[in-house]
C-alpha cells in the first residue's frame, strides 16, 4: 500500500483563514499518484478561492467538489467519498481542513494497511494527552465526540457481522 493508491477527502466549510495551501500542494508533490478530493460544503468565506488556488497548483492530483448550500460535514465527506471511489483507489479517507491531524499521519496509516492487510478501517482521533493543548469550541468538540463515537460503533459492527449473520451491536 502506498501513497500513490490513496484518495483524500477534505471537507471544508468557511476554512478560508485556517486552510494551509502551502501543506496540501506539499503533500500532492511527495506523493504524486495520492489524490485530494476538496469540498466546499456551501461556505460564505473565500473557501472556494483557496481550494481553486490548491487545485491550480496541483491541477493533476486535486479536484474540487462545491456544494450550493451548507449541507453539513457528513454530507460533505459522503460527497467526497463517492467521487474520490469513482476513480477506484485502493484507499479513500479523509482529513479535516484544518490538518489538526498533519498529513504526514497519511504515511503511518499507510504502513499499517501495508503490514495488516486484514485492516479495513482506521479511525485517527485528538485526544486531549497531558501536556497537550488542543483547544476547541464545545460546537466542535460534541459533535466531532458523536462522530467518532458512530464510526467507532460502525466498526465493531462491521467486524463483528464480517463472518456471522448480520447483527449490529447487540
Amino acid at each position: 500500500m502506498t501513497a500513490d493508491d490513496v484518495a483524500l477527502v477534505v471537507p471544508c466549510y468557511n476554512e478560508a483563514a485556517r486552510l494551509d495551501v502551502d501543506a496540501f500542494v506539499q503533500f500532492t508533490a511527495a506523493h504524486p499518484g495520492a489524490r485530494l478530493v476538496l469540498v466546499d460544503d456551501g461556505s460564505s468565506d473565500d473557501t472556494g478561492a483557496v481550494l481553486d488556488r490548491i487545485r491550480a497548483a496541483a491541477p493533476l492530483a486535486v479536484s474540487t467538489i462545491r456544494l450550493e448550500t451548507n449541507r453539513g460535514k457528513g454530507e460533505a465527506v459522503r460527497a467526497g467519498i463517492l467521487a474520490a471511489a469513482a476513480e477506484n483507489p485502493a484507499v479513500v479517507g479523509f482529513i479535516d481542513a484544518d490538518l489538526s491531524t498533519p498529513l504526514s499521519a497519511i504515511d503511518d496509516f499507510l504502513a499499517v494497511l501495508r503490514t495488516r492487510p486484514d485492516v479495513e478501517f482506521l479511525l485517527g482521533s485528538r485526544v486531549l494527552l497531558m501536556r497537550r493543548d488542543v483547544k476547541r469550541t464545545a460546537w466542535r468538540h460534541y459533535p466531532g465526540r458523536v462522530f467518532a463515537t458512530a464510526a467507532s460503533l460502525a466498526s465493531i459492527c462491521r467486524y463483528t457481522t464480517r463472518n456471522a449473520v448480520p447483527r449490529c451491536c447487540g
